[in-house]
C-alpha cells in the first residue's frame, strides 16, 4: 500500500489522507473526520476506494455512542429531517440538506448544549476561513438556529428537552452583493500563477482549471451550475447567419430554478477540445466545489508570496466581474445583463448593475433649452 500522509485543510480542522497512486498522481481525499486516528484507521479504505462516508444517521448513532452523556448536532439534525425538515413543510430540502452536509463535519459531533454564543462565533469564522461570503454562512447559521430552536422542544428518554434556552445568534451582516472585482492586470496574474502550477506539478490538471476561471470570468456562470455542465449541453448553432456557441443549463441545476442559454466566448471555445476529450464522466469540469476552492486557495497563496494579496477575491467575484464589465461597457441593455447572469427578477440586477451602465443624458438639456424659449 503506498505511504500517506495526513493534513488538515479547512479550519474546522477536517482531515484529508494525501497519497500518490499506482499510475503517479497525486490524489487526496476527505477522511470525513477531525479525529487523526479515526482518519489514520479510515486511510486504507479511502485509497483502495471503498470508503463511504457515514449517514447522518450513522453518524448520528455513533456520536450518541462516544458523547452518552447528551444529545448531539447531527442527532439533532437527523431528528429535524425525521419530523419537522420534510418536503411537506420545507420549500428548499436540497438547501437544507446541504446545508447541513457542510456543518456537519465542524459541530455535529459538539454537543447541543456546546453551542453557545461563542462557539457560535467560532463556526462564523471557521466558515468564513473556509471562503464562503457572508449571505451564505448567514443561511448556513440559520440552519443552525432553527435546529437549536426545535432542541428546545425535543424531549429525550427522560422527559427532558435537548436544550432548556437557545443562545444568542451572531448577527451576520448578509449581503451577496460585493464591490470587488478582478482588474486585467490582476486576471492576467492569475492565469500566470496558474500556468507556474501546471508546471511544478504536472501531474495535477492545472490546465483544466485554467479553462475554469476563464468560463467563470467570460460567463459570469455560478460555480456550483458550471461544475455541473455537461458535454451535450454544449452545442454549435447558426443566429443570424452565425456561427456560435452556446451552454445550456438546464433548471435543474441553475439557482433560479429556471433554464439558462449563455454564448460562449472565442477563449472559452478554443478550451472545448481538450475538456471533451478529458472529461471523465461527462461534465466538462468535474470538480467539487471544495476541489475547485483548494486549488484557487493554492493560486492565491502563490500570488500573495509573490506580492500580490488577492485574499479578497473569491471564486464568486469571478462572476461580479464578468456582469459588471458588461454593465460598464455600455453595450448591454439591464434586461439582457439580468437574461445572462439568470437573476430571478430584473429588480435584482438594476439594484446591483443599473447605476453602472454609462447614459448619455446631456442632449436632454437641449430639450430643456428649447422649453425655456
Amino acid at each position: 500500500m503506498p505511504a500517506f500522509t495526513l493534513k488538515e485543510r479547512t479550519p474546522g480542522g477536517v482531515i484529508y489522507v494525501q497519497w500518490t497512486d499506482h499510475t503517479g498522481r497525486f490524489q487526496r481525499k476527505s477522511a470525513d473526520t477531525r479525529d487523526k486516528k479515526l482518519a489514520r484507521r479510515r486511510a486504507p479504505q479511502i485509497m483502495a476506494g471503498s470508503f463511504a462516508a457515514p449517514s447522518p444517521a450513522q453518524r448520528a448513532a455513533t456520536a450518541r455512542q462516544i458523547v452518552a452523556s447528551g444529545v448531539t448536532m447531527a442527532h439533532l439534525f437527523d431528528r429535524c429531517f425525521q419530523t419537522c425538515w420534510t418536503p411537506q413543510k420545507l420549500s428548499k430540502m436540497d438547501t437544507a440538506r446541504s446545508n447541513v452536509r457542510i456543518l456537519n463535519p465542524l459541530i455535529g459531533d459538539e454537543l447541543v448544549t456546546a453551542m453557545t454564543n461563542q462557539r457560535l462565533e467560532e463556526l462564523v469564522r471557521e466558515l468564513r476561513g473556509m471562503g464562503y461570503a457572508e449571505a451564505t454562512i448567514d443561511r448556513k447559521l440559520s440552519a443552525v438556529g432553527k435546529a437549536l430552536s426545535e432542541a428546545c422542544k425535543f424531549l429525550d428518554s427522560e422527559g427532558k428537552p435537548y436544550l432548556v434556552g437557545k443562545p444568542p445568534m451572531p448577527e451576520i451582516v448578509s449581503n451577496n452583493f460585493k464591490t470587488r472585482t478582478v482588474s486585467p492586470a490582476e486576471e492576467k496574474l492569475i492565469f500566470d500563477a496558474i500556468e507556474k502550477r501546471a508546471q511544478r506539478e504536472p501531474m495535477r490538471d492545472w490546465r483544466r482549471f485554467g479553462y475554469l476561471i476563464r468560463f467563470l470570468l467570460d460567463t459570469g456562470c455560478r460555480l456550483g451550475e458550471t461544475c455541473k455542465l455537461r458535454a451535450e449541453w454544449v452545442e454549435d448553432r447558426l443566429v443570424n447567419d452565425v456561427p456560435r456557441v452556446s451552454a445550456f443549463f438546464p433548471k435543474k441545476i441553475t439557482k433560479n430554478k429556471k433554464d439558462k442559454t449563455v454564448w460562449l466566448t472565442k477563449a472559452i471555445i478554443e478550451t472545448l477540445p481538450y475538456l471533451r476529450m478529458t472529461a471523465t464522466d461527462g461534465r466538462l469540469f468535474p470538480y467539487k466545489t471544495q476541489t475547485a476552492w483548494y486549488q484557487w486557495n493554492t493560486i492565491r497563496e502563490d500570488l500573495k508570496a509573490a506580492g500580490h494579496d488577492l485574499d479578497d477575491v473569491v471564486l464568486h467575484t469571478l462572476r461580479h466581474t464578468c456582469l459588471t464589465r458588461m454593465a460598464r461597457s455600455g453595450k448591454f441593455k439591464i434586461d439582457e445583463i439580468s437574461r445572462w447572469a439568470g437573476h430571478a427578477g430584473i429588480q435584482i440586477t438594476m439594484d446591483r448593475y443599473l447605476h453602472m451602465i454609462p447614459t448619455d443624458t446631456a442632449h436632454l438639456v437641449d430639450h430643456l433649452d428649447a422649453m425655456a424659449g
